[in-house]
Formats: C-alpha cells, sequence, structure tokens
C-alpha cells in the first residue's frame, strides 16, 4: 500500500511520461503539423486532469492528517508522520502502522462506549482481542529494522499516553472499574514491552 504522498508523486510523474511517449509516438509514425497539435492539446487535457488528480490526493492527505491530529492529538500525528517516513520502504511497515492507528482509535472508541453492564462485558471483550493483537506485533516488529523499530516505538509511546489520558476520563466508572480495568492493565503491559 503506498502513502497518498507517494501516489500524488507518482501522478504527476505519469503526466510527463504521457506526453513524451504521445510526442514520441507521432514522430516516428510521421504525423502532419496539426495532427500533432491536436495531439499536444490532447496530452495538455490530460495532464492536467492527472494534475488535479494529484491536487485531490494531497487535499485528501492534508484532512486525513488534520482528523488524526483532532482524534488521536499532535503528539500521536506527529510519531505517525515520522514513522510513516521511516516505514515506506519497509515490507508490512505501513500496512501495520495503519493497524496501529486504528488499533487506538477503536481503544478510544471502547472506552467511550461503556454505559451499561451489556457495553462493559463487550468492551472488556475488545481489549482481551486487542491485547491478542498487540502479542502479534511483537514478532513483526523484531524482524524490521532498526530505525524503523525506533519509528514505531515512538508511534507505540505516544499512543499509551493517549490511552491513559483516555482512562483518566472512565476511571471513577464502577462499570470500567469491575469489568474494563483488568483488561486495560494487561493490554498496557503489552504496549509497554513493545515501546520498550
Amino acid at each position: 500500500m503506498i502513502s497518498l504522498s507517494t501516489f500524488a508523486k507518482r501522478v504527476c510523474n505519469a503526466s510527463n511520461c504521457l506526453a513524451l511517449l504521445a510526442v514520441g509516438t507521432l514522430f516516428i509514425s510521421g504525423c502532419d503539423q496539426k495532427q500533432m497539435e491536436d495531439a499536444g492539446n490532447s496530452v495538455k487535457e490530460s495532464a492536467s486532469e492527472l494534475g488535479e488528480s494529484a491536487s485531490d490526493a494531497a487535499s485528501q492527505m492534508g484532512e486525513a492528517a488534520q482528523n488524526m491530529k483532532d482524534a488521536m492529538g499532535e503528539k500521536f500525528a506527529a510519531a505517525w508522520d515520522q514513522a510513516s517516513e521511516k516505514l515506506k520502504e519497509v515490507e508490512g511497515g505501513s500496512e501495520m502502522l495503519t493497524n496501529i492507528k486504528d488499533f487506538f482509535k477503536n481503544a478510544g472508541e471502547s472506552l467511550s462506549s461503556i454505559t451499561d453492564e451489556a457495553s462493559a462485558e463487550n468492551a472488556k471483550a475488545k481489549f482481551a482481542e486487542m491485547t491478542e493483537t498487540v502479542e502479534g506485533w511483537g514478532p513483526k516488529l523484531a524482524e524490521m529494522p532498526e530505525e524503523a523499530k525506533t519509528a514505531l516505538k515512538g508511534v507505540f509511546e505516544s499512543g499509551i499516553a493517549h490511552l491513559k489520558t483516555l482512562v483518566e476520563k472512565v476511571k471513577d466508572n464502577e462499570l470500567y472499574q469491575e469489568h474494563v480495568q483488568p483488561q486495560i492493565d494487561a493490554l498496557m503491559e503489552k504496549l509497554h514491552a513493545l515501546a520498550g
């Protein structure tokens, strides 16, 4: 999976390649001046459309980054951006990074959903699953280059800090204390181990 910034660069490069290919093809086939002009205009239109696609992609990327800051806080977003750059060439790195972001987002949603016994039990089950997910990340992290590991550890540290902030908001809730807190404690222990 490529990042939006990489996609935008590829789209821009594609417009240059399209122009060169069109001109080269026309030269070889021996087109007249009018055909050359028509083809040139067609290439310009295509390049313009590709440029708009790149602009749209860049806009979506900026929007996604702002949404992450709003949901997860600036520190997490900054750590995620830094790790994204370090992991873009690492096999499975971008996928893992996206999974980590979704993980912490889902953790926050699960905590805020606790309103009764049923929702507390549901949150407990989700955090049990999340603990297993974190355990699965350990071997994957161990196989990555040191630079990638360091970047990911920064993301985990920021994610843990964000999760602690959310826990603070519900820690006095009896439903949380009775059903979810033991599972959260176990999850935090696994996360701290990954963060090193």
